[in-house]
């Protein structure tokens, strides 16, 4: 993502913080080092591992609160994820 302003104001609007050190730390390690595809919640629980050093709530929090995989799922199972990427 080109636009990282853009982006932060999204983490920060879905994430519902405007701390700018959390959301600078999420870029960094979701937007920069990559986003896996599809994205299953498995991707929330290493973001929750790196909160817990700064977010004391995420220690107890499980990726499953945060995401409905079963949209991802059904998408990937049918192959449509795939064509997608397939397209670039």
């Amino acid at each position: 993502m080109k636009d990282k302003a853009f982006a932060m104001k999204t983490m920060g609007k879905y994430f519902r913080t405007d701390d700018r050190e959390v959301l600078e730390e999420t870029y960094e390690m979701v937007i920069k080092n990559g986003f896996n595809v599809p994205p299953y919640p498995a991707g929330i629980a290493s973001l929750l591992l790196e909160l817990e050093k700064t977010v004391p709530k995420a220690k107890t929090a499980k990726p499953e609160e945060f995401a409905d995989s079963r949209l991802v799922k059904e998408l990937d199972q049918s192959g449509f994820i795939k064509s997608v990427l397939a397209g670039k």
